[in-house]
């Protein structure tokens, strides 16, 4: 799949602008605070909903406008073709269209189109708090079982409402039956999201090891294992679930808030059998998240037929040659990718040559 047209209106500093990428590589030179990343922004958003980097949908909004509207038509070679059209606000929610036909669930958008994101900082996947990492988790997942979506919506609703119920059981304990309801609910919803995510971490790490190791040159071993406070060892989940949440009930019901489950669950990375997060340098670091970020393209392009969107958001300049030539090996010839830089400088001429040269400057895009 790659973007044809990408039209932003009022996008963060872009007034009025109408892109044509190529279909391969596109490189985006130039300055900070020129535009650069909001490109890559929009095309994210058109893809998943949301932004990467803004709290609000208004902080996309350019200043002194009242609403953005960002239209993405995008090839695909395993579906028909897809125009996603969103309209964003300051003060409402935002309104998002595919062929013009309004989406009210965020299930019927994630997995149109896909992408794979990876940003200057991509060790925080590895060093910064478990909510990055269950993100990273649930907004790949949702990209190729849009069911997923959903269940994570219903898992959090009635997470909600038990938090609600557990906060008013410390002074009325007669909510114990809507409490057993609850659990058997929340046990249910949260037993299926864990076990997808097991299936995808075991998926991707299996690939990840394999880049990591030809990354490290063999020296390195890598490997990723989903943690959880549920035993998961266990053939019923389900079951493994409503277990604990039984024999925590009298903690819960004191802290008023449910202590174990998904949203609670984590990823552990190692290297060589050390824990990567306390003992890793930075540089071991960065290596994981990017061969992570590698593997999740692996498997995108086998889950959906083709190959995602990548965007590489100002990562060239801090990669040695080995860890350039696997970005170069994914975004030469085989998918359509962005990459940012301030200047020409941080790629050689073999990337050049291979890809498109567009400046930005000043919400304008031009090409070189």
């Amino acid at each position: 799949m790659y973007l044809t047209r990408l039209a932003l209106q009022n996008f963060r500093n872009f007034a009025d602008l109408l892109f044509h990428p190529e279909q391969g590589l596109n490189i985006l030179i130039g300055r900070n605070a020129q535009g650069k990343t909001s490109l890559l922004e929009a095309v994210y958003l058109a893809a998943t909903a949301r932004s990467w980097r803004a709290g609000r949908d208004s902080e996309m909004v350019k200043w002194k406008a009242e609403s953005a509207h960002v239209e993405a038509c995008v090839h695909r070679e395993a579906r028909n073709d897809i125009d996603i059209d969103i309209i964003l606000s300051r003060n409402e929610k935002k309104q998002i269209s595919i062929n013009t036909i309004r989406q009210n669930r965020l299930s019927d958008v994630i997995g149109q189109v896909n992408v794979v994101l990876i940003e200057p900082h991509h060790e925080e996947i590895v060093r910064g708090e478990p909510g990055r990492r269950r993100r990273f988790l649930d907004l790949e997942i949702s990209q190729i079982q849009p069911r997923y979506c959903l269940l994570l919506s219903n898992y959090r609703r009635i997470l909600d409402q038990r938090n609600r119920l557990l906060r008013e059981m410390e002074y009325r304990p007669s909510g114990s039956g809507v409490l057993q309801v609850l659990n058997e609910q929340l046990a249910s919803y949260g037993a299926e999201i864990i076990e997808r995510r097991l299936a995808f971490v075991d998926r991707i790490s299996s690939i990840a090891r394999v880049i990591h190791s030809q990354i490290t040159e063999g020296l390195e071993e890598m490997d990723v294992k989903y943690v959880s406070k549920i035993d998961i060892s266990l053939p019923d989940i389900k079951e493994s679930f409503q277990t604990r949440l039984q024999e925590i009930g009298s903690e819960e019901i004191r802290r008023g808030v449910t202590l174990v489950g998904p949203q609670r669950d984590d990823l552990v990375f190692t290297i060589n059998g050390h824990d990567a997060r306390t003992y890793a340098s930075q540089g071991q670091q960065r290596t994981i998240g990017l061969s992570l970020f590698l593997a999740e393209f692996e498997v995108m392009e086998e889950e959906s037929k083709e190959p995602p969107i990548v965007l590489l958001d100002d990562v060239m300049t801090d990669l040695d040659e080995i860890r350039r030539a696997h970005i170069f090996e994914i975004t030469s010839g085989r998918c359509q990718a962005f990459l940012t830089a301030p200047t020409k400088k941080s790629f050689d001429e073999t990337l050049l040559s291979a890809g498109k040269i567009f400046i930005v400057e000043e919400g304008r895009v031009m090409e070189e």
